[in-house]
């Protein structure tokens, strides 16, 4: 099995034969550096609109104890 192969000065970047290595730019062009964070994209944060089986599977519950 062949290794991964690493540049120096990069401590988490391996490509493995046949793998293309990208980099990260910033707004302006210029390469993050490993340390910087990735900032999620507008919207990310936003909560997920409850799934269609939750809200069915609450008419089963109220169906079989209903309130007085």
């Amino acid at each position: 099995m062949p290794t991964p192969s690493s540049r120096p000065g990069s401590a988490s970047a391996s490509v493995m034969p046949g793998e293309k290595a990208y980099r990260v730019l910033d707004g302006e062009g210029s390469p993050l550096d490993v340390d910087e964070p990735l900032s999620a994209p507008a919207g990310a944060e936003e909560p997920l609109p409850e799934a269609w089986w939750d809200v069915a599977w609450e008419s089963v519950l109220l169906a079989g104890d209903p309130p007085i």
